[in-house]
């Protein structure tokens, strides 16, 4: 029905033969509820992205349903343009395997090529917040490595008892969008012990590790005692060797450094206070201000931001420095 207005079906059923006729417009009225599930995923990737339609160079499909008619109106619409027709599109996911293969096999021809990968789906923990009149919510979703992040990454929170006289913490993890982990996938928990006290008094770094495999390392570390649980949660268990494990696990290790220690940001940061204690007046507030943003993008762990919001701060410092050579 992608290229005939209508078509004859034939099925055995029950040892007799049957047969129909099925039009387009039928097929597309079948269609539609499954037309309108496209939309959002592709609306939703656009954001994750943070780009708009006027932006794409070039629409590509993938996947033989990719030439129903239907399909082909809906992406033209949705994204403003005609998608590519030179392209088959039952070869593209064999195209970009022969790339992957190429890449992995170190391929001269692929010198030029960096091919990178996300995360499909946020991981995360749950947790439990105070909300209005100090009434406790349960079951909320804490995202700490978000979806569409590039992996291999890692990433931490800090989280704190809720309850005094609290002995353990019982770290849930999980897999979804929603902000009730009950509607996400729980993947795996840790039980941690901690010293009994005041509410929020004892503190647990929670540290998510992800690579290309699947493999989820999780770190729980009681910030006082410098006492860590660790949970590993594989993704295509038994694909790995323990050979392959261990190297995974080493060039993960290597992420863990929270972006507010590692060196080209602690330069920033520091080059940043010496000149607010050299500056009065405006000048003073607005490095202040300067280090306030970039203390709170390094918290959100984003290394695009990161790289984004030091660079400008960089640039304002020089323009700063420049100003009091003159």
């Amino acid at each position: 029905l992608s290229d005939s207005e209508a078509t004859t079906l034939e099925v055995n059923y029950d040892g007799k033969p049957v047969t129909w006729r099925l039009d387009r417009n039928r097929f597309e009225s079948i269609c539609e509820p499954l037309m309108a599930r496209v939309r959002a995923p592709l609306e939703r990737a656009l954001r994750d992205a943070r780009i708009s339609p006027e932006t794409i160079n070039r629409v590509i499909f993938a996947g033989g349903a990719a030439r129903m008619p239907m399909f082909r109106r809906l992406i033209s619409r949705l994204l403003r343009q005609l998608p590519t027709q030179h392209i088959n599109p039952d070869e593209v996911v064999a195209r970009g395997a022969a790339v992957r293969a190429g890449l992995q096999a170190k391929s001269a021809g692929l010198e030029e090529r960096v091919l990178t990968d996300v995360a499909p789906f946020t991981l995360g923990v749950e947790v439990a917040e105070r909300g209005a009149n100090n009434v406790l919510l349960h079951g909320l979703f804490l995202p700490v490595i978000e979806r569409n992040t590039i992996i291999p990454a890692s990433r931490s929170h800090v989280l704190s008892t809720l309850q005094d006289g609290q002995s353990q913490v019982n770290v849930r993890i999980f897999q979804g969008e929603s902000r009730m982990v009950s509607d996400n996938v729980f993947l795996g928990q840790i039980e941690v012990s901690v010293t009994p006290g005041p509410a929020g008094k004892e503190q647990i770094d929670i540290r998510f590790s992800y690579d290309t495999s699947g493999l989820l390392e999780v770190d729980a570390t009681v910030l006082s005692q410098k006492m860590k649980r660790r949970l590993l949660i594989r993704g295509n268990a038994g694909v790995l060797s323990e050979q392959e494990l261990q190297q995974r696990l080493a060039v993960l290790a290597k992420l863990k450094v929270h972006p507010r220690d590692q060196a080209e940001n602690v330069a920033v940061i520091e080059r940043a206070k010496r000149l607010y204690e050299e500056n009065l007046g405006d000048t003073r507030l607005r490095i202040g201000q300067a280090i306030e943003a970039m203390m709170a993008v390094l918290e959100r762990q984003d290394p695009q931001e990161i790289a984004a919001t030091r660079a400008e701060v960089s640039k304002f410092l020089d323009a700063i420095d420049r100003s009091i050579l003159s």
